[in-house]
């Protein structure tokens, strides 16, 4: 055996131990290590990254050693993207054979024949969507199903619609059972307005900070959740909160009791956040709120339009905008500057970019006090220099009343 530093995929310098001849871990380092390994940091990161994304579809944590663990994220992540962006892309297509026909309707349904052919075409589509639709909810129930580490790793080259159908078939019953299971709760979860306006019924569902709401295209709708911070991701609409806006809980129930307000049937995650909406009594989100950028700069940033808190944060000493994080990138060494935004804007800050300022805090301090330990240094030093002159003038005196004597 001997160990070498090659370079891997991540770009870092990776120790390995490879056996064999030379010749033999010539050839096993060129085939099976140089830009194929990633070093220990960059493992944590990429499953750390598995892990939140998990969080955001709604999977259940994995059991397991921290290896089995870490290489089952990875799997059952890439798995489940995979089926998903396959049955949607499939459902956009049917989606846009659907807008074609509606304008060749307008255009040529004017015969009986030709309205008759349309709206077989228009079931054939509709029935298709409503196939994959039911797909999608498989994925779900099929990759929050299993949570032990090494099932995954098991499963790794199975995971296909093949193999999906065939799962789905031998638990049918069960799958059945959850269904009804989950309608009763669906159902108990379920707020009916007494001013109702709108049929149809807005889905609610909760995924790690993440509110998704699931509602018809509908303009009051939009209008509401857009009012809110809401964004269209391609299916749904989505917020994604950060922890210094408050309870999920409370943000769930705030969209709630707003579209409650407004005439809707809403179905929600929780009876907490049921209760809270129903009831009105729930903290406000915090809208302006300092983040951590990186190690050395922070982010300061606000939820909505927000005049007063574009101009006082572009007041910043070394701020610069950030469109993509909606906000200024600041350095955190202008702490002082800084903590008086926070108290003049009343902004939340999260535990990491408090961290963030006390180290800030820490290092001037740390340097403070070495320049006082230097001060002292130097002033005992020039004590110990005049007591130096001081004892050597005392002796010179002695000498001279001496040599007198």
């Amino acid at each position: 055996m001997a160990k070498y530093i090659v370079r891997g995929a991540c770009g870092h310098d990776v120790p390995v131990d490879v056996f064999g001849t030379e010749e033999d871990r010539i050839w096993k380092l060129d085939h099976w290590y140089f830009g194929r390994v990633t070093c220990d940091e960059c493992k944590k990161k990429k499953r750390a990254e598995f892990v939140e994304r998990a969080k955001e579809y709604g999977l259940p944590p994995l059991t397991g050693t921290d290896k089995q663990i870490s290489w089952a994220e990875a799997i059952r992540a890439s798995g489940y993207e995979y089926l998903t962006n396959q049955i949607q892309t499939r459902i956009k297509g049917s989606e846009k054979g659907l807008y074609r026909i509606g304008y060749e309707y307008g255009k040529n349904g004017t015969t009986e024949t030709a309205r008759g052919s349309m709206d077989a075409r228009i079931e054939t589509f509709m029935n298709s969507v409503a196939i994959e639709e039911e797909k999608l909810k498989m994925v779900d129930r099929y990759f929050g199903y299993y949570t032990k580490a090494s099932y995954w790793i098991e499963h790794q080259y199975l995971l296909d619609e093949r193999h999906l159908l065939e799962w789905a078939e031998k638990h049918t019953p069960e799958i059945e059972e959850n269904r009804v299971f989950e309608k009763e709760v669906q159902e108990s979860l379920t707020i009916t307005p007494e001013n109702v306006v709108k049929q149809d019924r807005v889905t609610l569902k909760v995924s790690g900070n993440i509110i998704i709401a699931e509602y018809a295209k509908d303009a009051d709708f939009i209008a509401i959740v857009k009012g809110l911070g809401y964004m269209w991701s391609g299916y749904d609409w989505r917020n994604k909160y950060p922890e210094v806006t408050g309870s999920i809980v409370d943000r769930e129930a705030e969209i709630g009791h707003e579209l409650l307000e407004n005439g809707f049937v809403v179905t929600f995650s929780t009876a907490e956040a049921m209760e809270k909406a129903v009831s009105g009594e729930y903290e406000d989100a915090k809208t302006r709120f300092i983040l951590k950028s990186d190690d050395s700069h922070l982010l300061i940033s606000w939820i909505g339009k927000d005049d007063k808190m574009y101009r006082a944060g572009k007041e910043l000493k070394s701020a610069k905008y950030d469109g993509n994080q909606h906000g200024f990138i600041v350095k955190a060494s202008y702490y002082q500057d800084i903590e008086g935004l926070i108290d003049y804007m009343g902004m939340a800050v999260s535990e990491a970019a408090k961290a963030i300022l006390q180290a800030e805090k820490d290092k001037v301090l740390k340097a403070d006090l070495t320049k006082i330990e230097a001060h002292k240094s130097k002033k005992a030093s020039e004590e110990a220099k005049l007591d130096e002159i001081l004892q050597s003038s005392r002796e010179v005196l002695v000498d001279l009343v001496e040599d007198e004597d």
